[in-house]
């Protein structure tokens, strides 16, 4: 019995030699929460993280939690991770910063957890420089006035970076991809910002919902398995200079939107549509290069009253589509050149606005459903669309187009079918410029038209087409410039030009012609034919020369 007893508690003794040891190693290496206490103290002491000014925490060694790897307390700090790896085990946060503000975190790993860093209710955030957020959700949530930059973001099981009921967060320069589910996702979240960062290989790109006033620019936004961009119920929102490319859904998909804007984007090579509205109003998709998309440049459905004004729509399945009701937009400034199906389709939708866009080398350049009827110019003297296979002539002008000269406008209309047809087709290419003066200047032209400038009262450009023809040119100018008469240069000539006698009070439009330049032989003097003749004799002469002395060798 007395040997059972000093065995057993030879047992015990080693038992608790061991809990002893592994708790001290759970302190040192991970297993247990390190806290950094609002004091600035760290918790436990022996955890591998150093201070020497309880401003700036620097971690000494990588940590493996089983729950929560660090809960920040403290405002004001920096948190460096050196390079180290805080690994978790599909649990918890791996760094969580309740309550805090002015929190800095940088160059650390967070593996494995439910979520990497969690956020909320805390200002002035800054997590910077993390190699990897390979957890559930890269960012936590409620959060506001936060810096997420620098970082590799990839490989989470959910959103790279979520961010919720949030204010005036800024996502720069990161790396975000391979996560399970969105790279970026704003909910209920205002003002903030999102630019430059990387954003390819996850389910969907970058989402927003319920949130106003965002500003998502300059990123690269491709290869990921949903859509590119996508926003529900928000207003408010802007996203330009962006690269949208290869997504396997679409570009940018709108629903239930308001006032949203996507403008200056490259958006090409996605599967469905390049851009999406569904169940949106007062959008503005503008000034876009839309190309190469599998099914739809632009595609509208039940949504109305949205621009879609000067973009390239180009080598898509279909150009424009509107469906189901989508009534009461405004196409304008559009070109819309050499996609495989239809220019522009409209599918029982009606009273949609169609002006001043170059229609050109589509399959089908227009296609309506027979309950679709819809307005295709602007009236005289502003005119329609340019469509490239027009064949009218432009002999006469005028809003009835009967009376004697030339005005850019096709004499007869362009038709659609029995219930669409453009009344006043402009017969040049319309293009838009940007003076030196500041003056937005629109021209109708069968030319090629290179260095316009209006310089106070005289306007010039360079024209270029084939020889012997005519070219012609009609140019809009606001009134506001306040100029009763123009002079004008057409290839360093001066032009004489008509006024329209339907110019308004917003616009004054110019009519002229003119012919192109020829390439002239240049002339030559007898004194320099003289001398290329002297020259040749004396060549001839020595090679001559030559040629004998060879020959007595």
């Amino acid at each position: 019995m007395s040997r059972l007893i000093i065995v057993s508690f030879a047992v015990i003794c080693s038992l608790l030699i061991l809990s002893t040891v592994v708790l001290i190693n759970a302190a040192k290496a991970g297993g247990g929460v390190i806290y950094i206490l609002g004091d600035g103290l760290v918790l436990p002491s022996a955890a591998p993280i150093y201070s020497s000014d309880n401003s700036t925490y620097f971690l000494t060694s990588n940590i493996t939690a089983l729950s929560d790897g660090i809960i920040v307390q403290r405002n004001n700090v920096v948190l460096d991770g050196m390079g180290y790896t805080v690994f978790g085990d599909g649990s918890g946060n791996g760094v969580d910063l309740v309550g805090t503000s002015n929190v800095t975190v940088r160059n650390v790993n967070i593996e494995g957890f439910a979520c990497g860093i969690y956020i909320a209710n805390y200002s002035e955030i800054t997590d910077a420089g993390n190699d990897s957020l390979n957890s559930s959700q890269g960012t936590g949530e409620t959060s506001f006035s936060n810096i997420v930059t620098g970082n590799n973001i990839t490989a989470n099981y959910g959103d790279g970076v979520r961010i919720d009921h949030s204010l005036n967060d800024n996502l720069v320069e990161n790396n975000i991809s391979a996560n399970g589910g969105r790279g970026v996702y704003f909910y209920y979240s205002t003002n903030g910002r999102v630019s430059g960062n990387n954003v390819t290989d996850n389910v969907d790109g970058i989402g927003l919902d319920y949130s106003m006033n965002n500003s998502v620019y300059g990123n690269i936004i491709s290869a990921n398995a949903g859509d590119g961009v996508t926003l529900g119920n928000c207003s408010g929102n802007n996203f330009y200079a962006n690269n949208i490319s290869s997504n396997n859904a679409y570009g940018v998909h709108f629903d239930s939107s308001i006032n949203d804007s996507i403008f200056g984007n490259y958006i090409a090579a996605n599967e469905w549509n390049g851009v999406r509205l569904d169940s949106c109003s007062t959008c503005y998709v503008g000034e876009n290069n839309i190309t190469a998309n599998t099914v739809y440049g632009v595609g509208l459905c039940s949504s109305s009253n949205n621009s879609i004004s000067s973009n390239d729509i180009a080598n898509n399945g279909y150009g424009v589509g509107f469906d189901a009701s989508s009534d009461g937009n405004n196409i304008s400034g559009n070109n819309l050149t050499e996609n495989y199906g239809h220019g522009i389709g409209l599918f029982a939708s009606s009273n949609n606005t169609i002006f001043h866009n170059n229609i050109v080398d589509n399959k089908v350049q227009a296609y309506c459903t027979s309950d679709s009827t819809n307005f295709w110019d602007d009236n005289y003297p502003y005119g329609g669309n340019y469509w490239s296979d027009y064949n009218g002539t432009d002999l006469r002008m005028g809003p009835y187009q009967n009376q004697s000269g030339s005005d850019g406008i096709g004499d007869i209309p362009y038709v659609v079918d029995s219930r669409n047809q453009d009344n006043f087709p402009l017969v040049g290419v319309l293009s838009d410029f940007k003076t030196s003066s500041q003056s937005h200047l629109q021209t109708v032209s069968n030319s090629t038209i290179a260095n316009l400038t209006l310089i106070g009262t005289e306007i010039s450009f360079n024209a270029s087409g084939p020889q012997n023809a005519t070219g012609f040119c009609r140019i809009s100018l606001p009134t506001n410039l306040n100029i009763s008469q123009f002079t004008v240069s057409v290839n360093g000539k001066q032009i004489t030009y008509i006024r329209l006698p339907e110019s308004e009070s917003n616009e004054t439009f110019l009519y002229f012609t003119y012919s192109y330049p020829t390439q002239e032989i240049p002339e030559f003097s007898p004194l320099l034919i003289l001398a290329l003749l002297l020259v040749c004799s004396f060549l001839t002469g020595i090679i001559c020369k030559k040629s004998n002395y060879e020959k007595h060798l």
